[in-house]
């Protein structure tokens, strides 16, 4: 195996304190750009770029600047709290107070203190029936939603 070496598949050359202080960033990177990133004790993972203005800032003062997707399923929580019928409450969630508190510390510091809390509206389904539609949350970090 150390004849083979793993392939960075990253589409982005610049590392992440350039990229979140970057000026030029709206003409520098685009849609579908890859970056990798180390998260400490869970190891290199894959973000992808997937908009740029397009997520409201909790604080009204205009929109993200860039928002990112991790592509790398590497954790399994349970998203309800120990009460499955108590999905209403995403905000007191397991898989929402793991990432915030032990996801979230894993990332370089250039990241979070360039992370800017938005606002998220998210859907929530229990055995294919919507039991909420549209709840906002303030998130700096979250899970995609059908919503």
């Amino acid at each position: 195996m150390n004849d083979y070496p793993l392939m960075d598949y990253s589409t982005i050359s610049d590392d992440w304190d350039t990229i979140v202080n970057n000026d030029n960033y709206i003409n520098d990177y685009s849609v579908g750009d890859v970056k990798k990133m180390n998260l400490g004790s869970f190891g290199d993972v894959y973000f992808e770029l997937v908009g740029k203005g397009v997520d409201i800032k909790t604080d009204g003062t205009g929109t993200a600047r860039m928002t990112w997707v991790l592509l790398d399923p590497f954790i399994k929580r349970s998203f309800h709290n120990t009460d499955p019928s108590d999905a209403i409450h995403y905000n007191t969630s397991d898989i929402r107070n793991y990432l915030i508190n032990t996801i979230l510390p894993q990332m370089p510091n250039s990241i979070k203190n360039a992370i800017v809390p938005v606002n998220k509206n998210t859907g929530i389904r229990v055995d294919g029936n919507t039991i909420r539609d549209g709840m906002q949350t303030t998130e700096s970090i979250w899970l995609l939603s059908y919503y």
